[in-house]
Parts: C-alpha cells; structure tokens; sequence
C-alpha cells in the first residue's frame, strides 16, 4: 500500500498471473490495470526505484524483470538469466 498518485488516499497493488491491478484502498474502486502479470507465488516492489519522487512498480513476469511507473508507463525491462545467477552463488 501506498499514496501512489499523491492524491492523499493510499492505493492497493494485487499481483495476478496476467495482471497488476491497483485499487484505491478506501473504495475498493479499480485505479489502473497493468496487462502484465506476475510469476506464480511473487509479489510486486513498490518504491521510488530511479529518485525521481515517483513510486515504482517492479516484478517479475517469466525470465523478464520489469519497472513500471504507477500510472502504468513502461520504464525498463531485463532478461534475467537463472543459470548466470545461480553459478554466481557460493557457499563460505
């Protein structure tokens, strides 16, 4: 939950598996529908990722993380490779 639209209500970000959905928290009412899900069992990062003073929306969909801006704007996407990361992992 957050004020996402500065608008002094919070918002609510519900992760589906072919969808984001925001909802205004005090009404129940839909603000936005993202058409991009999420991975099963995943949620969603809401944060100010770049410091612009804007919150971010940032998941997981497949092999692909995203960055959205609340109001549904693309920001940037990244192939992530499951091999690459896990090779890089160490036991000490």
């Amino acid at each position: 939950m957050a004020d996402l639209n500065k608008d002094g209500r919070y918002e609510v970000v519900v992760p589906f598996l072919d969808s984001i959905v925001i909802y205004g928290a005090t009404t129940g009412n839909r603000v936005l529908k993202i058409n991009r899900g999420v991975n099963y069992k995943t949620g969603v990062l809401v944060d100010d990722i770049n410091s612009d003073g804007e919150y971010d929306l940032v998941f997981l969909k497949g092999n692909t993380l995203y960055a959205y801006r609340y109001d549904g704007t693309p920001l940037w996407e990244y192939q992530v490779n499951y091999y690459q990361i896990s090779n890089s992992i160490r036991s000490y």
